[in-house]
């Protein structure tokens, strides 16, 4: 939340090419980050010898020379991504930003250790402190000086406070570079999966973004991105509340007597918690841009009535993923993704050519939705009533994009208006919502 109220900061202050350049700077370092991520932080929890000294050091001089590779890697990419997207700054932004692989690769191997033992408390610190430096550095920056390197010089700073931090606060380690061929061969055979999988995962999460900035320009990507960041507010929650919650309690309740009818009252009130999300966010979305931008980003409103129904089927798929883990099938998630990946660019051209950005919009949310559809063929065999309440859910929010959008071509968007607007669709998704989650919980109470 912290992140998406400091980008909120950054769009005001920036025009939408500048802040599209952020993105996008953001976005392939990211990328980069991504694709070459071996897992090693989750190996060193699961494995045995988590704490050896010996491991520990090989993992972190893996760590060292990954920072590196990361760093040439984005240098080596730079040029062409500065020529697809015609950014010439994006060469020299992105070599520079990449830098930051290197001080993530110098970190002490502390944090791998007090992860392990579930010792939060001090990386949380760090964390906090380190974000909300970078957060004032980028802030203050881009006020004085409103360039795509206020970011960067962000960036670089967060990376020298956490590095500086993790050896200071942390529990003190002899730290000594080591290559013990053995632990690094089952570091590779382990993060050979995390590999396939954090690229899938980053393809499938960014590709919308990489996209919109290649077809359309980069001052579009800007006003696409701003609009983004609300509607991945529900998604961000969503997603945490089926890590947290759902798959747990699903897990757990899997092999008790009468477990479909348990199941699925706990899917409706999760289901229901993700819609309630989503509504908010389509009636107070639109009315806040109007509050709090002009110019070019106020087309991001219409952008946001899309975008929800992306939102929406994700949300679906996050929690059907869920239990689909529960019950131990992993793999249908990772072949739905697939198929998502495959049907998005056919959809998302086929949008732009007819209608441009939105058109574009609409062919990403119709990505999300054969996604949805595809799992639906295995879902339903472990929660055959939970389609209904998804179709039901669907059509409601339906309901509320159409009376939103009624509400604002009828009140206009002044800003006495833009606030009536957000304070009364608040309050009535508020009411539904809640009557939904009171009689879900109630439902959950007498399966119990």
């Amino acid at each position: 939340m912290l992140r998406f109220a400091v980008n909120l900061v950054l769009a005001r202050l920036v025009s939408p090419e500048v802040f599209g350049v952020m993105a996008l700077v953001n976005l392939i370092v990211q990328g980069v980050h991504m694709v070459s991520d071996v897992g090693i932080g989750s190996w060193v929890m699961r494995h045995p010898r988590g704490d050896d000294p010996r491991l520990l050091n090989t993992a972190w001089t893996v760590g060292i020379v990954r920072g590196g590779v990361i760093w040439v890697a984005a240098a080596a990419i730079a040029g062409l991504v500065a020529w697809l997207y015609g950014e010439p700054q994006l060469f020299s932004l992105i070599a520079v930003a990449g830098s930051t692989a290197v001080l993530y690769g110098l970190y002490s191997a502390a944090m791998l250790t007090q992860a392990r033992r579930m010792a939060q408390g001090r990386l949380m610190m760090i964390q906090l402190v380190s974000y909300g430096t970078s957060a004032a550095f980028s802030v203050g920056w881009v006020w004085v000086w409103p360039t795509p390197w206020g970011l960067v010089a962000g960036t670089i700073s967060s990376g020298l406070i956490t590095l500086a931090l993790s050896h200071l606060v942390l529990p003190r380690m002899q730290h000594r570079f080591v290559w013990d061929r053995a632990v690094v061969a089952d570091l590779f055979v382990y993060g050979r999966w995390v590999f396939v999988s954090t690229f899938l995962t980053y393809l499938t999460n960014q590709a919308d973004r990489l996209t919109v900035g290649l077809i359309a320009s980069v001052a579009a990507l800007g006003v696409y991105h701003m609009a983004a960041m609300f509607v991945g507010v529900p998604v961000y929650l969503a997603a945490g509340l089926c890590g947290n919650w759902v798959l747990p309690v699903f897990s757990r309740l899997r092999d008790q007597p009468g477990a479909r009818r348990t199941l699925t009252a706990y899917y409706a009130l999760a289901v229901r918690f993700g819609w309630g999300l989503t509504a908010g966010v389509l009636v107070t979305a639109p009315a806040a841009i109007e509050l709090l931008y002009r110019g070019d980003y106020l087309g991001g409103v219409g952008l946001v009535r899309l975008l929800v129904w992306g939102a929406w089927f994700q949300i679906l798929f996050g929690l059907q993923s869920s239990v689909l883990f529960a019950y131990g099938s992993p793999r249908t998630s990772a072949i739905a993704n697939g198929v998502k990946l495959i049907a998005l660019p056919g959809l998302a051209t086929a949008g732009a050519h007819f209608a441009s950005v939105p058109g574009m919009v609409v062919g990403f949310a119709l990505a999300d939705a054969v996604r949805y559809v595809f799992t639906l063929n295995y879902f339903r065999r472990e929660c055959p009533s939970s389609v209904l309440e998804d179709c039901r859910l669907t059509l409601l929010l339906a309901v509320v994009t159409v009376a939103e959008a009624v509400a604002a071509d009828q009140f206009g968007s002044s800003t006495s208006a833009s606030i009536g607007r957000l304070a009364g669709g608040a309050a009535i998704v508020s009411v539904v919502a809640g009557g939904l989650l009171f009689k879900a919980w109630h439902s959950t109470k007498e399966q119990r």
